[in-house]
């Protein structure tokens, strides 16, 4: 296996895969995959889950703990969250999703079948310093567990800049501002809509000439918006804006604004209930990522309506929670929660080469590349490995294309590894596979190579191996997500789906 060195190792444009088509999926007498549970585990038991929160994580994606396989999910595109659009783009790290599918908790795996990507605040940077930026006129708060990222229009770069167009993922916090969880330096003509806002709404009136209201962007901060009847939509479409919902606004450009003035072409409801609410789909269980507030009485997360067993409740206003439950009528009975941030979660890079700071935990799985010293390279991201305890193995032993899996914080673009695990190699992938995007060349009928950034993987097609092409068939220079495992130096392709088929810069 012939694994390259990433040059720019905190852009974050996503990995690449791809494969050979050997069949349409869905036709007759079409392969089966062996034992194809997320992540090759023997067993899985995963029920109907819905899970909403930033991507932590790759080598599928991990939301809120727990890591699911997105192979032949269907991504609503973020400026169409509940139509038809499809993204066909990587999901990368920062990204906010509301997810549908199943998911087994107690080993942490779950398969995704429908995912909501949720957008957040886009346009040009005007003024931006290490705890904050304004875009669009709006401030958008940044901290050290901020993925900065590049699309792959545009050159390496160590931070935004003022000009700079971006666009941005993140929170509503408890006081209607916005932190951003990943930005993106992008261009405004990747997008038909490239002024976003968001924030909570206030005082929503509806007149024959449309809606009329008031978008909190802070606890002192405001826009008066527009949305006219005959230019301007609302998804979901006929939803109410009386009362407060988490909104997000978009209009062509920045033009569209003067001074704290919005004319908007589309507003989204972007309350969690909305969004996890899927037609067809009978859910078990619900997870989401927010934060907590309290009128005295009632507890929210992430605006959600939460119902305890016990008082009094033991929360703190203003902080992050993971809470799960069961989601009926647009209130979560609260089953289990944890304080995102607790003691656990967290590695202090003290005496590290990037300083000492605190950060919460983010995850890779995949296949090492770029080894050098105490530094190597995992599903395109650059991971330190100076503060690692190997829960398997040791520095040592670590090899360009082992299978590991890698927990810590991300800094600067790196990954600090708090713990890794390196998996021992199986012919069948059992216990160690994983998710991939990337660029197919040398396509055959035996194999394919695979570019995922600067790292290059020899791909193999075996009998078993599943080609999703609903978006068309698998060839040289297609995009495309991949699972599969490493053997033998290669990567040996369980399923494979042709990914970008008109989709946009993140």
């Amino acid at each position: 296996m012939n694994l390259l060195n990433i040059k720019t190792p905190w852009v974050w444009a996503g990995v690449c895969a791809a494969v050979v088509a050997l069949q349409a999926c869905g036709g007759a007498g079409e392969p089966m995959v062996q034992n194809d549970n997320p992540g090759g585990v023997a067993s899985y038991a995963g029920v109907t889950s819905s899970y909403m929160g930033p991507i932590s994580g790759l080598g599928s994606i991990v939301v809120n703990g727990v890591r699911f396989e997105t192979t032949s999910a269907k991504v609503h595109d973020s400026d169409d969250v509940y139509g038809s659009q499809e993204y066909l783009d990587p999901l990368a790290m920062g990204m906010t999703v509301a997810l549908e599918g199943n998911a087994d908790d107690a080993q942490a795996l779950g398969r995704a079948s429908r995912i909501r990507l949720v957008g957040g605040v886009r346009g040009t940077v005007s003024a931006v310093s290490d705890s904050q930026m304004v875009v669009g006129g709006q401030v958008v708060a940044l901290n050290g567990n901020t993925v900065l990222a590049v699309s792959s229009t545009q050159a390496a770069a160590v931070s935004v800049q003022v000009g700079d167009f971006v666009n941005v993922y993140g929170l509503m916090q408890a006081d209607q501002s916005f932190l951003a969880t990943r930005v993106v330096r992008t261009r405004a003509t990747a997008f038909n809509l490239d002024a976003a806002w968001r924030g909570q709404s206030a005082d929503a009136v509806q007149s024959g000439s449309g809606w009329a209201m008031t978008l909190r962007t802070g606890s002192d901060a405001a826009f008066e918006v527009s949305c006219p009847v005959n230019t301007c939509s609302v998804q979901p479409a006929g939803a109410d804006l009386r009362g407060a919902h988490a909104l997000r606004v978009l209009a062509t450009d920045d033009a569209q604004r003067t001074g704290n003035r919005i004319v908007a072409s589309r507003i989204q409801v972007l309350d969690v209930p909305n969004l996890l609410q899927w037609e067809g789909a009978t859910v078990a269980q619900t997870k989401i990522k927010g934060v907590a507030a309290t009128d005295g009485v009632l507890w929210t997360v992430g605006g959600v309506p939460v119902l305890f067993s016990g008082t009094p409740v033991p929360w703190v206003a203003g902080q992050f929670y993971e809470v799960k439950g069961s989601l009926t009528n647009g209130q979560l009975t609260v089953t289990r929660w944890e304080q995102e941030g607790r003691e656990s979660d967290r590695v202090v890079t003290s005496g590290s080469s990037l300083g000492s700071i605190t950060y919460f935990r983010h995850e890779l799985y995949g296949a090492v590349s770029d080894l050098q010293g105490t530094r190597m390279t995992v599903q395109g991201t650059p991971v330190e490995l100076s503060q690692a305890r190997f829960a398997n193995g040791s520095l040592a032993a670590l090899s360009q294309g082992a299978y590991v899996e890698v927990k810590g914080g991300l800094v600067q673009g790196v990954l600090v590894a708090s713990q890794i695990e390196i998996k021992s190699a199986r012919t069948d992938g059992m216990g160690t596979r994983f998710e991939v995007y990337g660029t197919l060349s040398d396509w055959s009928a035996s194999g394919f190579t695979l570019t995922s950034g600067s790292t290059v993987y020899h791909g193999v097609l075996t009998a078993q191996t599943r080609i999703d092409s609903a978006h068309g068939q698998p060839g040289n220079g297609q995009w495309v997500e991949v699972k599969g495992y490493m053997s033998g130096g290669q990567f040996v392709a369980v399923k494979l789906e042709v990914k970008r088929a008109g989709g946009h810069d993140d």
